[in-house]
């Protein structure tokens, strides 16, 4: 029996070596796969902060550009209300002139049309 024993122990401790040996390489295994999930992470990370950084200054970009058309936008309006001075004052302007009687013979017409132009061009050169 004592035997027997030696033997059952031998291989006990036999199998106990190789679990002990499945376990080590199945420890390595996983430590590899953590190793490598942890790169693709950090590679997946770093792609994540690239994006993020390249969307925040398209953010910027279009941040700027809303500015600039609101600015344009507030151009134009002043813009279109100078240009409705302009549009009333002239059409005052035509309303007096068109008032005024014009001789009739020719040559008194020309020289009240001459007299009217340099009129509206002093007038005018005033107002600039």
């Amino acid at each position: 029996m004592p035997m027997l024993r030696g033997i059952l122990d031998a291989v006990t401790l036999r199998l106990t070596l190789y679990v002990c040996a499945a376990l080590l390489v199945l420890s390595i295994g996983l430590g590899i796969s953590l190793k490598i999930a942890l790169l693709q992470r950090d590679k997946a990370v770093a792609g994540i902060a690239g994006w993020s950084a390249m969307a925040q200054l398209q953010n910027q970009a279009v941040e700027q550009w809303k500015e600039k058309a609101d600015a344009q936008g507030l151009r134009a309006a002043a813009a279109e209300k100078q240009a409705a001075q302009v549009r009333n004052e002239s059409r005052k302007r035509v309303g007096r002139i068109l008032a005024v009687p014009v001789p009739s013979s020719c040559p008194e017409a020309v020289q009240w049309g001459a007299l009217q132009g340099a009129l509206l061009a002093a007038e005018w050169e005033e107002k600039q």
